[in-house]
């Protein structure tokens, strides 16, 4: 198991630039050796291995990883991110997960649901108070409904 491992980690690792952007074709199973190791609760790593897998639209290959953390009380940030990232994909709930769950990034995950939805990230960046965001979204999207509810709405 350790050598598979390291095998895994090394053939992860020449996939990825020297400045962290992934590139390249990486194979299903370096993604379930990565895993099944514990290394792959690092933070940093984890954020690496989601940005790649997004790339390929293949982040579902972590769910079930993901959301066994999740289900141990992880509070990563990286974490809650990229199990967001596949409810939103997979529509299961996402209004849901971007209201209730007080542990994912709101401009990371609002920037995500842009192109898909962009009502979702009017949520995420609500949430977030993310003003900047949440106005040039609804600009570029005519979303002037949403805009002034946002504006005229209380401060919390």
């Amino acid at each position: 198991m350790p050598g598979r491992f390291y095998q895994g980690l090394d053939s992860f690792c020449s996939l990825v630039t020297a400045s962290g952007a992934p590139c390249g074709g990486m194979r299903e199973e370096v993604v379930f050796a990565l895993y099944q190791c514990p290394a792959a609760l690092h933070s940093r790593f984890l954020f690496i291995l989601s940005l790649s897998l997004v790339c390929r639209n293949r982040l579902r290959l972590l769910t079930q990883f993901l959301e066994h953390l999740v289900s141990e009380g992880s509070q990563d940030v990286h974490v809650h991110n990229a199990l967001g990232k596949i409810i939103i994909d997979s529509n299961n709930n996402p209004e849901h997960f971007l209201t209730t769950n007080p542990y994912y990034d709101s401009r990371v995950v609002g920037k995500y649901c842009e192109k898909r939805d962009p009502t979702l990230a009017v949520v995420a960046y609500r949430r977030g108070q993310c003003d900047d965001e949440l106005i040039h979204v609804t600009n570029k999207n005519s979303l002037f409904k949403l805009q002034a509810r946002y504006v005229m709405a209380p401060p919390k």
